[in-house]
């Protein structure tokens, strides 16, 4: 029989209503969000406040690493090569020739490196202990600005006579060019020890700190040596100041946002822990089983609506 008109339009407002139920939860759900009087709009509020408020206090922190990026005094620090006079020490006659060919040497000079390191050469085969030959065969070749082979003569030199500052110093220097300014500390180290008022020492342990980002250090050191009598670094100084300060703190607020989301990730356990009993079938626990639930094995029919896993109803009464 064809439905008449009536019929179908009674049939249609169920659908009618059932629609416009569906758009008020939306509403509902949705919170209205960027409604000038809603709760929604407030949530945006509140939310754009605390990103707002944060936004500031790491502003005010930036890393230090970031600040060195972007250039300044700090950036254009570098190690300064070694020009404290040499010290008085009772050297060989060979080892005094090459000393006098090295620092005397010059440009027009060709050859005067390559002739000092042939007489210090022959003269280590019979002596192969003399800690003054094996540093003044690692200068012949910084004349001659090639590093990587001055590094065993002034580790040799040390292996000798650990208390020798000078080829501690230009040990130091040359690693810290070759990038190993790990290696370099310990040097440098030795080097502020004998020599604790040379405030180009402190700014060489300071050009280490950069590279090895300690900055707590860099500042340090770069104070003593403004207190110590370089003034063209005071500047510096102040500005390593403040980037150590701002790397504590950034350091800080780190750490407590830390422990804000680790709280809050407690929280939400243990309040998951204090939930009431589970519904049976009415979760993914009841569809693992595929179809029916198991238990023992065995394929068990879908239990009644409302049943709880203890076998009783929501209304306290056992199930029969």
């Amino acid at each position: 029989m064809t439905p008449t008109a009536p019929s179908r339009r009674l049939r249609a407002t169920p659908r009618l209503g059932a629609l416009a139920s569906g758009l008020l939860l939306g509403l509902v759900l949705s919170g209205c969000r960027g409604c000038s009087g809603g709760s929604g709009g407030k949530l945006d509020e509140t939310e754009a406040s605390q990103k707002k408020e944060f936004k500031k206090k790491t502003s005010t922190a930036r890393p230090a690493a970031e600040a060195v990026g972007n250039g300044g005094p700090i950036r254009t620090l570098a190690m300064r090569l070694p020009q404290v006079p040499e010290p008085e020490r009772e050297v060989s006659e060979a080892v005094q020739q090459a000393k006098v060919l090295i620092l005397e040497g010059t440009a027009e000079a060709a050859g005067a490196a390559t002739e000092a390191r042939s007489v210090l050469s022959q003269w280590l085969v019979d002596h192969p202990t003399d800690a003054d030959a094996h540093y003044w065969l690692g200068r012949s070749w910084m004349s001659e600005r090639i590093k990587v082979q001055a590094v065993a003569p002034y580790e040799k030199a040390l292996e000798h006579d650990p208390t020798f500052v000078s080829a501690h110093r230009w040990l130091a220097y040359v690693l810290h060019a070759e990038n190993r300014c790990a290696e370099a500390v310990p040097h440098l180290e030795a080097a502020l020890t004998a020599l604790p008022e040379d405030p180009t020492v402190h700014i060489d342990r300071a050009v280490c700190a950069v590279q090895l980002q300690e900055w707590d250090l860099l500042a340090q050191h770069l104070q003593t040596a403004c207190d110590l009598g370089d003034t063209e670094i005071c500047d510096t100084a102040t500005l390593a100041q403040r980037m150590a300060e701002r790397r504590k703190n950034l350091s800080k607020l780190k750490s407590e946002r830390s422990d804000l989301k680790r709280g809050k990730g407690a929280k939400m356990r243990a309040g998951k822990a204090k939930g009431g009993p589970r519904v049976r079938g009415s979760g993914p626990a009841f569809l693992k089983g595929g179809k029916f639930g198991k238990v023992g094995g065995r394929t068990q029919p879908p239990p009644s609506e409302g049943t709880t896993d203890d076998g009783t109803t929501q209304d306290g009464t056992t199930e029969e």
